[in-house]
């Protein structure tokens, strides 16, 4: 590849596994310190690539408007019009390498899957060794496969610009929480049921955080965690203050680097809490934590272990939850205590 020449990265589009490829962006530069980096992000995801220093964000919209042949083509003219030298893929969908492809990016990059394999020019087995590493990982495997240098703690970082942790303590004073007021937080949405402890026991978690750490207990999440947002509310009291919904995602990380602590469902959150110093409480339902967890030292994992564990599934085929209904609030929130003092 030429020095210098631009490279285009299509990034994950859940939250969770942006922040997952974080890494893979710290370890491109390194590989190729003169050559521009741009990220081809969904807009749900392009807050997160924007993390990484250096990185240009092209979001990308493939729905809507933009699906089907007329959309993927319109994408591939814009991006042929970069010049970009190499792409590296690292959703393993088809549709992924297909506006790549149709750009004629000289050199494309990811693993074979999903029948995509011709439209690769280096396509990398997705055999049991990729499938068995953390996602983080795999991602990084991307480069190693090619002789590349990888690092070897693949820790999500990022930057936290001022103006986002100024906006996000703006926010927070407009909800008449003090410059030094102290704050915990909860977040208690989840993209799959099975991965989702009652709402109802956040609050109570939250209602207990507030007495004992005498704080206020912020409830974090989108727009489609607002019922369960609601839910938590209710039943924490008056300490809770209801942000689901109100911030944007390019804020989470300075929202959550303001709390003592967090407690999560193993969602995108947990994985942008991973990018601060803040305390972490993670409850597993479904999912491979050896795959999926959110890395940094400040996460702990809460879970119960069952004879179906890990189902990775968003349904439960038991139909009760057991794994995640075992977890009390009790003593979901004398683990966060913990933390807490030992922080």
């Amino acid at each position: 590849m030429p020095a210098g020449a631009p490279i285009l990265v299509r990034t994950p589009n859940w939250v969770g596994d942006a922040v997952m490829a974080l890494p893979f962006f710290d370890a491109l530069r390194h590989n190729f310190p003169g050559s521009p980096v741009a990220a081809l992000a969904r807009p749900h995801a392009a807050d997160i690539a924007g993390l990484a220093p250096g990185v240009e964000v092209i979001v990308h919209d493939d729905r809507g408007l933009r699906a089907g042949t007329v959309g993927r083509v319109a994408a591939a003219r814009e991006l042929a019009r970069r010049r970009f030298a190499a792409a590296f893929l690292l959703p393993n969908s088809f549709s992924a390498a297909l506006v790549p492809f149709l750009a004629r990016i000289p050199a494309r990059v990811g693993y074979s899957k999903d029948a995509r394999g011709l439209l690769l020019t280096h396509p990398l087995p997705w055999d049991r060794q990729a499938r068995g590493l953390h996602r983080s990982r795999a991602y990084l495997e991307l480069l190693a496969r090619l002789g590349l240098d990888v690092p070897p703690d693949p820790r999500p970082r990022a930057r936290l610009p001022d103006a986002l942790v100024a906006e996000a303590e703006q926010l927070l004073q407009a909800a008449g929480v003090g410059p030094r007021e102290r704050l915990a937080a909860v977040a208690p949405g989840a993209v799959g049921a099975s991965r989702r402890w009652p709402a109802e026991r956040f609050g109570d978690v939250a209602r207990t955080l507030a007495e004992r750490l005498r704080c206020r207990v912020v409830i974090l999440g989108g727009p489609g965690d607002r019922a369960a947002a609601e839910t938590v509310q209710r039943r924490a009291g008056p300490a809770a203050l209801n942000l689901a919904g109100a911030a944007r995602l390019a804020l989470l990380p300075a929202l959550i680097a303001r709390c003592d602590a967090l407690v999560s469902n193993d969602s995108g959150a947990a994985h942008v809490a991973s990018l601060t110093d803040t305390p972490t409480l993670v409850l597993f339902g479904a999912g491979n934590e050896t795959i999926t967890r959110p890395l940094g030292p400040g996460i702990h994992i809460l879970r119960v272990h069952l004879d179906c564990t890990p189902c990775e599934s968003n349904s439960c085929a038991r139909g009760d939850l057991a794994c995640m209904t075992a977890l009390d609030a009790p003593a979901v929130a004398a683990a966060v205590l913990r933390l807490v003092r030992a922080d």
